[in-house]
């Protein structure tokens, strides 16, 4: 797999890097991004595959940290904000409605 990180891989990668060094465990994030916690399992699994996330276990406990690779691109992302912000699609006109039989 490439290390070209699709839109959602790359909010979760900003997400992870601001939990700080411990890292957080895959409950945290869902809440934090506002997804289940099987979505953000399925996406540590592609972005640990591509070297931005280790999964950790503490015990009972698993914990999702940022590597080295996803503090340069958190870092990257801060220095040139238009990687952070999609661009915006033009809105399309909606067509006429058409007229009601009376």
């Amino acid at each position: 797999m490439s290390n070209d990180l699709t839109p959602s891989e790359a909010r979760f990668v900003r997400a992870l890097c601001g939990s700080g060094p411990l890292g957080m465990p895959p409950l945290g994030m869902a809440r934090a991004l506002g997804v289940t916690s099987a979505t953000v399992i399925n996406l540590s699994m592609v972005v640990e595959r591509k070297g931005f996330c280790i999964r950790e276990r503490f015990g009972m406990r698993i914990f999702l940290r940022p590597t080295s690779a996803a503090l340069a691109y958190n870092a990257s992302c801060i220095e040139t904000p238009e990687l952070m912000q999609p661009t915006p699609e033009p809105r399309r006109k909606r067509a006429p409605r058409a007229p009601r039989p009376r």
